[in-house]
């Protein structure tokens, strides 16, 4: 126990942040055998531009697998 608590108290604190990017989805999935792509273009006033392709495929009619491909100024 006092191992554990030892090692959450010394874990050093993870970094993910991503500025340009909001989610928000309606909770459908993608019909079974079915594939799909979303493309988001963002570009902040005197930003870069940023583009994020979503493929995605419906596995099963209540499940999908997807990718999320992010770029920022044409790099990857």
């Amino acid at each position: 126990m006092r191992l554990a608590l030892l090692t959450l108290l010394a874990a050093a604190p993870a970094i993910a942040f991503d500025a340009y990017e909001i989610q928000v989805y309606d909770g459908r999935a993608d019909e079974q055998g079915q594939a799909g792509l979303e493309v988001h273009l963002n570009r902040p006033r005197g930003g870069t531009l940023n583009v994020t392709f979503e493929p995605s495929y419906g596995v099963l009619p209540f499940w999908e697998l997807g990718g999320y491909l992010q770029t920022s100024d044409g790099r990857y």
